[in-house]
């Protein structure tokens, strides 16, 4: 009886072991393919900067920012549930960390409208002056 137990129990560590080695294999090729997006979303943004503002382009890139970020606006949404959604877009733009110059020729307004988008979003989350709202979306 007790060559049965040690057996069964030195399988049973076995299968564990080979249980466990496959989950952090599937959890380094998730952040493999995670950074890979987060790459291509970023060479997307720079075409995006760089050429005539294609629409295509432009949605393009929100579709990607959709993949690498899938919560993202659910949570924001759930924190802020009346946001717009052009306010949504500002939002996930200065989550890319781009300045209102970035984003007022990706949106195709000026400068001071993004700016004044930025006021109002910060209004409607109720952030302190004192309060980054960078740092408050890239928490999210």
């Amino acid at each position: 009886m007790n060559r049965i137990e040690f057996r069964y129990i030195r399988k049973k560590n076995q299968y564990e072991q080979l249980e466990k080695r496959a989950i952090e294999r599937e959890i380094s090729n998730l952040e493999l393919r995670n950074q890979v997006l987060e790459t291509d979303l970023s060479k997307s943004l720079q075409d995006i900067l760089k050429s005539d503002l294609n629409t295509l382009k432009v949605i393009s890139f929100y579709s990607d920012f959709e993949k690498v970020y899938p919560d993202f606006n659910d949570s924001l949404s759930k924190k802020v549930p009346n946001i717009t959604p052009h306010e949504v877009k500002i939002c996930s733009l200065i989550r890319m960390k781009l300045t209102a110059k970035e984003i007022s020729r990706i949106m195709n307004v000026t400068p001071a409208s993004v700016n004044k988008a930025r006021y109002r979003i910060r209004k409607k989350i109720t952030l302190d002056t004192k309060e980054d709202l960078d740092l408050f979306i890239a928490n999210i």
